[in-house]
């Protein structure tokens, strides 16, 4: 209760004092009242009277010091409240009794104001500002842990004229009581009331949290008041709960203590001042920042406000400089009560630690400072850089433990970090005390210490301790036993210890100081021995581990090695080649795989790839040389870091060391010298080389380059110099001892025609001369340096071009005369010169030739030499003369030329061409009506009568008109009579001329020729004269016209018949020949009195009658032809015409209608009558009649201007009046000129279809108006533009419009090399009509409408093979005899994805060798593939274990997929077959039986010489990799006989490359042994390289004593080797043959087996015996099903229109297309629930991610794997919520979302979909309808939360329960645009496919079966004829004669050896190789020759 100030202040002012009477051991105790006004005589007064002193009686009053209060200045000092007095006889009485004492020990103010100081100046040396701050947070954490929103505390640091601290948060507040025990220093939540923020009852959870985040930190009641007065003097403290409206505001003040101590006044007691919020009545007026956060106090339902004042200038200096620093602190301590349990985690991992930690990221810390005009503002969750962030985000691995401590059942939490030592330096964060103290030159912030790592480890603190979630600062604890360095010898280094970072978590279990800065007990119970104490690791790397505490030592030994070996990096591997290499070179065998090469390296400052120079250090020698490749042991993904490998590097300088490799650790790498410095000692090493030649010609005939010499010139001798690039003369190799040799030669047209080699002597190289060159053309002479022996070393060349040329002529010929010739026609004589060598050549200039030929006269025009093909032309050599008939005649040519002999060619001449046409002479008289008969000649210019094809004469006639024309054919002979019509004119004129030509013979002249024409008496003339009814008579001229009204009649006509000559016929003669047009019916009777029918005229004045009155059966035309034009009468009507049938509404111009006046005909008026001029009017529906204009012409009047006043089509009515006439036009409104295109079948939705298939509608394009109205405009071209790269099919070059405007393409197929979206835009061509030109007309020319695009998209098909994916599971090589590599193939489609449904029959593997041809003989196929077992993989199936080839060489493998209609043909993979460790030695040429002797003769005792050796494994492969040596001996023999000895010479032989060369072997002058005895010469292989057994090669010799009897014996020996090599030969035939038929059979039985089991499988899936019973029918039932198949796979489906992503290494896919759906209502409210991230791109790695927003200019969303948290995704098993709820009846089908989606088959791209699809859609569940997802939700809700729930009729309802509206309801599907997820493939075409892949392995078992059955009778018949018969009968035959001879030798069969025949030579001819055949070796080669034909003639 509030208390009245003035009684207040006189209880304050009153007080007691104790008084004691010890006068006397009896006296009395005496409380006396006093107050501060009492003065000493009162005092004295009041004494006396209480004990009842006389004012006679002396007495003293002291303190209980014996101090006399005698006075007022003694009572103002000594006299206190509750001061204890006494009453004494004296001063130094003796206390005659005891006395108690009152006293108050309160403590003294600066126990509370300077606590501050005392505590945290303990803090180790470091500014203690933030640990102040953080009692005020830990106060206002515990104060808002029960705020279900947000926790909001802000620092408000206000540092103005008067700087404030304000700590402000929206916990529950504080009430009046609360508030009083806040303020009593050190009253703990332990002894605080029930009411109390602390008390033991308070809302703190009991249960155990991570980490121990309970927010129960506010605990000692000392913290705030210390942190209060340590940043300031003094504090007010303002709160208000949620259930009282009052604010209580409470301030104390170290004045405030100051004051009430002065004036003797309590203390600790002051006033709460409760008050409304926002009142700020008692603050004073200048303090507006106490003023502006009162205020704030409105609207606040619960707050607690501690403002600080009296803030110190050093303070203030600090908190403003050091801002980031002390923030920095503050984040963290406060670390993960800021980020959760796990921390702050980097930003890539943030999002799926929220799913986890959101409940901790409701606590918002803000900082803000504001001092003068700058403004601070930082959450301290935002800070990213604090010390335990750091640790958290640099730390590669995780182990966290747990300590138990039985007795006391506490526990403590650990987890420790490795971080991990990363490219030269250590990764551990420091703190900015210990950065501060490390050395200025470390930029990086990493420093070097210089103490050993031992020592390090052991002093190295790992653990940071946290006590209920916030840090205790200055605990830090080492290591515990189970983390401390092991003592083994191969234990870790001691580094890993050092750079380890850790965390300890605590409850209240554990004490802490009171400041919080230190633990009390922690260390010392971590100290525990025994079971009391049990350490337990939980969890490695966020994986649970369970409790292994028995474990836990080995268990952290073996993280730390991990995290060791993954983690600590050095050298940075970049630019992945292959990983999972096999290096057989490598020595020592478990280091052979696997290895992974790389491209580049970075090593620290500097970075090496391919092609960087290096030089090695510490090597013997030092090597030069240019890196290749980087090899590191193991198999990785990609980019790495480690310790060091190796480097690959070619060695420099090339031309020296050609494609030498050799292969360095890298840390032999000089990283002092690299790049350009190498460069400058590989030039100075490359000088030294040879570089030119020195050429000169000693003894003349010197030819230079460009040079001509004539033919048969010699090329002089040549002296030639090598010189190096120092210009010194070399003959060797620098450095080495290889000769340096020179290659002339010399070629002509690419044709060598001399080559020599020479050697250097002392004229150094010299080569002869080269005499007589005679052949023509370009030579060039070359100079080529050689090496012996060859190598691929870059040497000199020299070359010299030249040319010979012909030389002058001597001889000339007539060339290629061919006849005959004709008379008059030129030809042309081409005479050919030649010189000497016979080569042609030029003409002599200025030569005349002489041509004759008798009979004849020959004559020539221009002649000349023609240079280019050196000829000499004498052109238009013309004859003439008389020749004969037309076969003409032949004749002698002669040539001559001056100064050479002449030539005469004999040749025909015929008659030349047509040159004259002859008629006889005289004019031609003929009678009119009759014909022309005369007879026409063709000649030449000879006057020869000449023919020729198409030869006519044509006599054409003029003088008069319609005269006929005459011909003459002269084709064939030359000369005809002209034949035509007979000649007849009207008018006989006084001559006619005939004109004689010949048609196409131009050079023909024309011949005239005079006709005269007599009159004919015949009719020829008639007379027609009109009597009209007025007495007139008109006589009708022929041909004229006559004008008559319309509709009356011509009557009274009359005729008469005339002759030529002008005499009139009689009529009765020719009446009944009369003939008139316009009727039928003549009366004869007036015929012959000369009267003719009457006309009638027409009605019409458009219809003129024609009228002929004819005389018919007469030769001569006679008639009289007429015209009668009909008139128009008198006006009666209107008549309309309108220019045009259709008016356009846009174009009104173009339509007008002229109106003119009729008679009663209709027929026109020819001029306008003046009525109809003025008074013409319009009307019409809908026509603006204002707008139409009329203007009167000649004859009619013109109207225009319609225009209407609707956009309406069809037929209107127009009505033209004036005076009483009327006339109605129909018009037919239409659409105006054409303006746009369209497309009828298509909008502007995207056509997405696929490659090279049908657009689903026709392509229909239609003309439109500018009102959209189809403009029905015919023959308009319109053509279709397409984009680059499209095409459609079938191409169209353009289509004209139909009479609707439209042209219909008809269904295209559209087709492109890629895929995307292409455009077709159609165009139309209109002819617009211009402006006149100069002549009047007009031109027309082209405008072009482009209509609106239609967009194609091409989209990739995933069921169209397209790539055949190769992949070898193992290094390309193997051993011979083994088994193949393993061989991975996959079908990619077109997306890119791989083919599920591949038949594996349709893919098969062949392998060749390399150096044979392509063909099919030689491409072996291997057996089919098989599919994965596993699964893992689907569509990838396998070649495995087939079995290698037994030759070792180079193979070609390469994979073809043919399934009928599609082909694919992998690339060639080469495939090395190496050979199998040796187990034999064999000759490469088996040697005679030798026979020796022991004389002195070396010949007679040589046993071998030059036998060439080699080891061969099973297979007869030569092994080359091999070292070690052959050892020679003699064989004891068995019989004990003397052994004979070798000669002391060698008899140990080294190999080299494979070979070994035992040049000669002799037995020892006198060696002992038995005449005539055979022993064996054994050679044993020690190879080095092997553990096999090498069997050893046996030579038999013969031994005699005697070298006469060794000749007889050695010619037996010979005998015996050939029929040996015999029987041999026959053996291997007769059982290679067995073994072929026996594997034949074998395999058959194996087929039959197979086949069965194919046919029992097809008949379980429904196949019959009738279409599997030949292959017929097996094709007939294939094709079946793949109809089937194609209609299934091109049925419309549901497909996602997404554009691919990019197609790289790290880009997975965009969302919408890793997944497909099968229901189409499932699919659209899922596609529009993650419409927003169906277009994202995901990628494997964040900074691709950023690459691709960086590309398309931020616009693309992207989704980094390496950035989603693993641990926050959805278990996909787990259970649904009504499952987890326990509810057995739900409604609606509840799955989950996530469960509806079809993911890839492969394992890897499926578990990628999992993490992406369980990101973005964890637990969405998917129901049935709207009411079952709301009813379902009900349910769950009462039990946990629910999850966002889709229907299936496209309705969602949210997490939060929101549901409603168009936001929360999928539109159709059709208005997704294809962003929707794809339908996966019909379900029966997995069956189809199976039976597919079982037809095709039933088809190809059964052909091949029957193949190998036919192979098998063959080769059964083989073994049964003829011919093996007669082999065996051979062999037999040479084993008796092999036997024979061995027993005159007096030889004995050897038991054979292990794998090897007795009588069968031991020697196998090795295969060589090209550098073998190449290699030099001249005698060798001879012999290898020699071996391969022998044994080819045998064969």
């Amino acid at each position: 209760m509030r208390k009245n100030p003035s009684n207040s202040q006189k209880m304050s002012r009153a007080f007691e004092v104790v008084v004691y009477d010890r006068r006397s051991s009896n006296g009395a105790r005496k409380v006396i009242q006093l107050d501060r006004d009492t003065r000493y005589a009162e005092f004295r007064r009041r004494v006396d009277q209480a004990f009842g002193v006389a004012k006679t009686s002396k007495i003293v009053v002291t303190n209980t010091s014996r101090q006399e209060i005698a006075d007022a200045s003694s009572y103002r000092d000594l006299v206190e409240p509750n001061v204890t007095l006494y009453v004494l006889n004296a001063k130094d009485q003796v206390l005659v009794a005891p006395t108690d004492e009152r006293i108050e020990y309160t403590p003294h103010y600066d126990t509370l104001v300077k606590s501050g100081i005392y505590e945290y100046y303990a803090s180790e040396g470091h500014n203690p500002l933030p640990y102040a701050f953080a009692e005020l947070i830990d106060n206002a954490l515990a104060a808002t842990a029960d705020n279900k929103g947000l926790r909001n505390i802000e620092l408000l640091l206000h540092f103005g004229d008067a700087p404030f601290v304000c700590v402000l948060d929206n916990g529950r507040g504080m009430t009046s009581k609360q508030l009083n025990y806040w303020a009593i220093y050190r009253l703990s939540k332990f002894h605080r009331s029930k009411e109390g923020p602390g008390a033991l009852n308070s809302s703190f959870s009991q249960q155990p949290v991570a980490r121990s985040l309970n927010s129960d930190i506010s605990y000692f009641g000392v913290g705030g008041k210390q942190a209060i007065f340590f940043l300031g003097n003094a504090c007010r403290m303002v709160t208000k709960t949620r259930h009282c409206g009052d604010v209580h505001d409470l301030s104390i003040s170290q004045k405030e203590f100051k004051r009430r101590e002065s004036e003797h006044q309590s203390i600790y007691e002051s006033y709460i001042r409760n008050r409304q919020p926002g009142d700020f009545s008692h603050l004073p007026k200048s303090n507006s920042f106490l003023q502006k956060l009162v205020k704030n106090e409105k609207g606040r339902e619960h707050f607690t406000f501690v403002i600080i004042s009296g803030i110190s200038s050093e303070t203030v200096e600090y908190l403003t400089e050091n801002f980031k620093s002390w923030t920095n602190q503050l984040a963290h301590t406060y670390h993960y009560y800021l980020h959760g349990p796990d921390g702050n985690v980097a930003p890539e991992k943030q999002q799926a630690v929220a799913r986890i930690a959101n409940k901790f990221k409701n606590i918002n810390i803000t900082v803000r400072l504001e001092y003068g005009e700058t403004v601070k503002t930082l959450c301290l969750r935002d800070v990213d850089d604090d010390l335990q962030t750091r640790m958290v985000r640099s730390a590669k691995s995780t182990f966290e433990f747990k300590i138990e401590f039985q007795k006391s059942q506490q526990e403590v939490e650990g987890i420790i970090r490795y971080h991990p030592f990363e490219y030269n330096q250590e990764t551990l964060p420091k703190s900015q005390f210990e950065s501060q103290e490390d050395s200025d030159d470390e930029d990086d912030g990493v420093q070097f210490e210089m103490e050993p790592a031992s020592v390090r480890a052991r002093n190295h603190m790992i653990f940071e301790c946290f006590w209920n979630g916030r840090l205790i600062p200055y605990t830090k604890i080492p290591s515990f036993e189970f983390c401390e360095r092991g003592k083994r010898s191969d234990a870790l280094p001691d580094e890993c210890y050092t750079r380890l970072s850790g965390a300890l978590f605590t409850g209240d279990a554990f004490h802490v100081s009171t400041n919080k800065l230190t633990f009390i007990d922690l260390h010392e119970k971590m100290k525990g021995k025994g079971d009391d104490v049990l350490f337990t690791v939980t969890r490695v790397d966020g994986e649970d581990c369970g409790n292994r505490a028995r474990e836990l030592k080995k268990t952290f030994n073996a993280w730390l090695k991990e995290c060791h070996e993954k983690h600590d990096k050095q050298v940075q591997f970049l630019d992945l080649i292959q990983n999972d290499v096999r290096r057989e070179k490598v020595e020592i065998k478990k280091y052979r795989h696997p290895w992974s090469s790389y491209g580049k390296i970075r090593w620290e400052t500097i970075t090496l790839k391919k092609g960087t120079l290096i030089r090695t250090c510490h090597t013997n020698p030092i090597v030069l040389g240019r890196v290749e490749k980087f090899w590191l042991f193991g198999s990785h993904d990609g980019p790495t870091y480690a310790h060091t490998g190796e480097v690959e590097l070619t060695q420099e300088p090339a031309s020296v060391f050609s494609k030498v490799t050799k292969t360095f650790s890298i840390r032999k790498i000089d990283r002092s010298l690299i790049g350009k410095g190498i460069e400058k000692l590989i030039n100075e090493e490359e000088k030294k080389l040879p570089k030119y030649f020195d050429v000169t010609f000693p003894r003349g005939d010197e030819v230079k380059g460009g040079a001509k010499l004539v033919a048969g010139s010699t090329v002089g001798d040549m002296q030639v110099q090598i010189m190096n690039g120092l210009g010194s003369p070399i003959n060797m190799m620098p450095g080495t001892k290889r000769k340096l040799l020179v290659e002339r030669k010399l070629t002509c047209k690419s044709e060598v025609m001399f080559s020599h080699v020479a050697q250097h002597t002392r004229w150094s190289y010299w080569f002869r001369p080269i005499n007589d060159l005679k052949l023509l053309g370009q030579y060039v002479l070359s100079l080529k340096a050689t090496v012996d022996p060859p190598a691929n070393i870059i040497l000199p060349i020299h070359t010299i071009k030249f040319t010979v040329v012909e030389g002058p002529p001597s001889t000339f010929e007539i060339r290629n005369l061919s006849g005959p010739f004709r008379i008059g026609e030129p030809f042309t004589i081409k005479l050919g010169f030649f010189d000497e060598s016979k080569n042609p050549c030029c003409p002599p200039p200025d030569i005349s030739p002489v041509i004759s030929a008798e009979g004849l006269t020959l004559a020539f025009g221009n002649s000349g030499v023609i240079p280019k093909l050196k000829i000499f032309s004498v052109a238009g050599v013309v004859a003439k003369g008389k020749v004969g008939t037309s076969t003409g005649d032949l004749f002698d040519l002669s040539v001559s030329v001056e100064g050479f002999a002449s030539r005469v060619e004999r040749t025909r001449f015929l008659p030349g061409i047509p040159a004259s046409i002859f008629v006889p002479n005289g004019d031609i008289t003929i009678e009119n009506g009759t014909r022309i008969n005369v007879e026409v000649e063709v000649r030449d210019v000879g006057g020869n009568v000449t023919s020729q094809p198409g030869l006519n004469v044509v006599c054409e006639l003029s003088g008069a008109s319609s005269l006929p024309k005459y011909t003459a054919d002269c084709s064939s002979t030359g000369k005809a009579i002209l034949t035509g019509k007979p000649v007849y004119v009207k008018k006989i004129p006084k001559r006619l001329v005939a004109k004689f030509t010949a048609p196409g013979f131009k050079r023909l002249a024309a011949v005239t020729r005079n006709v005269k024409l007599t009159p004919s008496s015949l009719p020829s003339i008639i007379d027609v004269k009109w009597h009209k009814a007025d007495k007139s008579v008109v006589r009708i001229e022929p041909d004229s016209e006559i004008a008559v009204a319309c509709g009356s009649q011509i009557s009274d006509l009359r005729f008469a018949v005339f002759d030529e000559a002008g005499r009139e016929l009689s009529l009765s003669d020719v009446s009944s020949k009369v003939k008139v047009n316009w009727t039928n019916r003549l009366d004869a009777a007036d015929v012959q009195k000369g009267f003719l029918p009457s006309i009638p005229v027409p009605q019409s004045v458009a219809e003129s009658k024609y009228c002929e009155v004819s005389l018919t059966g007469v030769s001569i035309d006679c008639n009289c032809a007429f015209v009668v034009q009909p008139v128009a009468g008198e006006v009666v009507q209107l008549v309309c015409s309108p220019n045009r049938e259709n008016i356009s509404l846009t174009c009104e111009e173009e339509f007008c209608v002229q109106v003119y006046g009729a008679d009663q005909f209709g027929n026109k008026l020819p001029k306008l009558p003046p009525l109809l001029a003025t008074g013409l009017t319009v009307k019409g529906a809908d026509l603006q009649e204002d707008c139409v204009e009329t203007k009167a012409e000649k004859d009619h009047v013109l109207v225009n201007g319609f225009l209407f006043k609707t956009n309406k089509l069809g037929v209107t009515q127009l009505r033209f009046h004036c005076a009483t006439m009327t006339a109605n036009l129909s018009v037919n409104i239409v659409a105006g000129p054409p303006t746009s295109i369209k497309f009828l079948h298509y909008t502007n939705e995207v056509v997405t279809v696929y490659n090279n298939t049908a657009l689903p509608s026709p392509l229909v394009v239609q003309l439109c108006d500018t009102f959209g109205n189809p403009a029905e405009v015919a023959d308009v071209p319109i053509t279709l533009g397409r984009t680059k790269g499209f095409n459609l099919l079938p191409q169209t070059q353009g289509e004209r419009t139909n009479d609707l405007g439209q042209v219909n393409f008809g269904i295209l197929i559209g087709s492109s090399d890629k895929f995307g979206s292409f455009n077709v835009t159609p165009r139309a061509r209109l002819a617009s009509k211009d402006e006149k030109n100069d002549k009047g007309d007009k031109d027309e020319k082209e405008s072009n409408i482009y209509g609106d695009s239609l967009m194609i998209r091409i989209q990739p098909n995933s069921s169209v093979p397209a790539k055949i994916v190769v992949t070898f599971l193992s290094e390309q090589q193997c051993i011979a005899g083994t088994t193949m590599p393993d061989v991975e193939v996959q079908i990619q489609a077109e997306d890119g994805s791989v083919m599920t449904d591949v038949l594996l029959p349709h893919i098969a593997m062949g392998i060749k060798e390399e150096s044979l041809e392509e063909t099919v003989e030689n491409l072996k196929l291997v057996s089919p593939p098989v599919a994965d077992d596993s699964g893992r993989k689907r569509g990838s199936c396998y070649f495995r274990n087939h079995e290698a080839p037994q030759k070792a060489a180079n193979y070609s493998v390469l994979v073809n997929y043919y399934s009928g209609h599609t082909r694919l043909i992998s690339s060639m993979f080469r495939v090395a077959v190496l050979p199998a460790n040796p187990e034999k030695l064999v000759p490469m040429v088996t040697p005679a039986t030798a026979t020796v002797s022991n004389q002195s003769p070396v010949r007679s005792r040589t046993l071998v010489n030059d036998l060439y050796l080699c080891l061969e494994d099973a297979f007869g492969n030569v092994t080359r990799s091999v070292s070690g040596s052959v050892t020679a001996t003699i064989l004891p023999d068995k019989d004990e006989n003397p052994t004979p000895i070798l000669d002391a010479g060698t008899t140990t032989f080294e190999f080299e490359n494979g070979e070994c060369h035992v040049k000669r072997l002799l037995i020892a002058e006198g060696s002992p042994g038995k005449s005539g005895q055979s022993y064996v010469l054994r050679f044993e292989a020690v190879v080095s390289d092997t553990e096999s057994q090498v069997a050893p090669y046996d030579i038999d010799f013969l031994f005699y004593d005697d070298v006469g009897k060794k000749r007889d014996v050695a010619q037996l020996a010979k005998r015996r080797d050939e029929v040996l090599r015999t029987v041999s030969e026959r053996r291997r035939t007769i059982e290679a043959t067995e073994k072929l038929v026996s594997d034949l059979q074998a395999k058959i039985t194996k087929g039959d087996a197979n086949l069965l089991k194919l046919r029992q499988q097809l008949k379980q899936i429904g196949a019959s015996d009738e279409q599997l019973e030949n292959l017929e029918s097996i094709d007939k039932f294939a094709s079946e099903c793949q109809q089937q198949k194609k209609k299934i796979q091109y049925r419309s489906r549901r497909n996602c229109l997404l554009e691919n992503p990019p197609s790289e290494p790290e880009v997975v896919g965009k969302i919408g297309l890793l997944a497909k759906v099968e229901d189409d209502k499932v699919a659209s409210a899922l596609s529009w629930h993650m419409s927003s991230d169906m277009d994202c791109i995901v990628t494997t790695t964040t900074a691709k991610a950023k690459e691709i927003v960086r590309k398309s200019g931020g616009t693309q969303q992207v989704l980094p794997l390496d950035g989603i948290f693993q641990k926050g995704l959805p278990d996909w098993r787990k259970p649904l919520p009504h499952q987890r709820a326990k509810l057995e009846s739900v409604p609606g089908n509840p799955v989950y979302a996530r469960s509806v989606l079809i993911l890839p088959d492969d394992q890897e791209k499926r578990e990628r979909a999992k993490k992406i699809f369980g990101l973005l859609l964890g637990d969405t569940l998917i129901l049935d309808d709207l009411d079952s997802a709301t009813t379902y939700r009900q349910m769950i809700v009462k039990h946990m939360p629910c999850p966002t729930i889709l229907t299936r009729t496209g309705e969602r309802v949210r997490s939060q329960g929101k549901f409603g509206g168009t936001q929360n309801r999928a539109p159709p599907l059709e208005r997704m645009r294809g962003i929707v997820f794809s339908a996966p493939e019909p379900p029966e075409l997995a069956k189809i496919n199976r039976v597919l892949e079982l037809l095709q392995g039933f088809r190809q078992a059964n052909h091949r079966l029957n193949e190998t059955r036919r192979e098998l009778q063959s080769h059964q018949e083989t073994l049964d004829g003829d011919a093996m018969r007669e082999t065996r009968r051979q062999l037999t035959e040479a084993e008796t004669q092999l036997g024979d001879v061995e027993r005159q030798l007096g030889m004995h069969r050897r038991r054979p050896r292990p794998g090897g025949d007795a009588d069968e030579p031991q020697a196998k001819m090795p295969r060589l190789g090209a550098e073998e055949l190449n290699s030099g070796n001249g005698k060798r080669h001879q012999m290898m020759t020699s071996y391969h034909a022998k044994r080819a003639r045998k064969q």
